[in-house]
């Protein structure tokens, strides 16, 4: 599934037979997958479609017409609100508030989530549609133990289902520590912005600047 100017684009494809299915109606693609012969429906992301609650309950739909298993990919927050790295409307991250009061009057003022002239007005509104495919899918795939946590901030999820996969079994270790006789330089790697943490390496090079430390900041 992918966004053209012209609108979203479902695209099947299946190397083996040469076959290539596209359409931009959404129930045309499902009725052309209702005819596979299918055993595994692995969900990376709902994040982008128009109409999640229509969604939800074709794949649910599917998964047992085709006595398939559904495997749904923890690749963000989406499920838990529709500002998918829960930033909230002052774009600092969330940790996900115990009281659901907080995330309500969040979503009205809160620009950063993706389909923001239909995002909802009540976070129960919006979780709701994820907690019925929580219930049916077969595995939650994480790549993280922390976004376990937050996710059951949200979510009443059986154990059974959660599995934890590491994007690399190869976690780089410190051999030693590191004792600095020399000035200190920071370097930040990679693409610097709001969700990647712009605003921590902003806040702490004005607390450089302020404090006259001679440290260095390069981005």
């Amino acid at each position: 599934i992918y966004y053209t100017d012209k609108g979203w684009v479902f695209q099947w494809i299946e190397v083996d037979d040469g076959l290539i299915f596209n359409t931009y109606d959404i129930k045309e693609m499902f009725s052309a997958l209702a005819t596979v012969n299918c055993k595994l429906i692995v969900i990376n992301s709902l994040y982008g479609l128009p109409d999640i609650d229509d969604a939800v309950p074709r794949i649910i739909f599917l998964s047992k017409l085709l006595k398939a298993n559904l495997d749904f990919k923890i690749h963000d927050f989406y499920a838990v609100c529709p500002s998918q790295h829960l930033l909230d409307f002052n774009n600092k991250f969330c940790g996900v508030p115990a009281n659901p009061t907080h995330c309500n009057a969040c979503l009205k003022k809160n620009i950063s989530a993706y389909w923001a002239s239909t995002r909802p007005v009540h976070i129960a509104e919006w979780r709701n549609t994820y907690a019925k495919l929580f219930d049916v899918v077969n595995t939650i795939s994480f790549f993280d133990p922390s976004s376990v946590e937050i996710i059951h901030k949200a979510f009443q999820i059986d154990k059974s289902k959660v599995k934890i996969n590491y994007h690399s079994e190869a976690t780089p270790l410190a051999g030693k520590l590191l004792r600095l006789s020399t000035d200190l330089h920071v370097g930040v790697l990679g693409t610097l912005t709001t969700v990647k943490g712009a605003c921590v390496v902003n806040s702490l090079a004005t607390y450089i600047q302020k404090e006259e430390l001679d440290i260095s900041v390069s981005v």
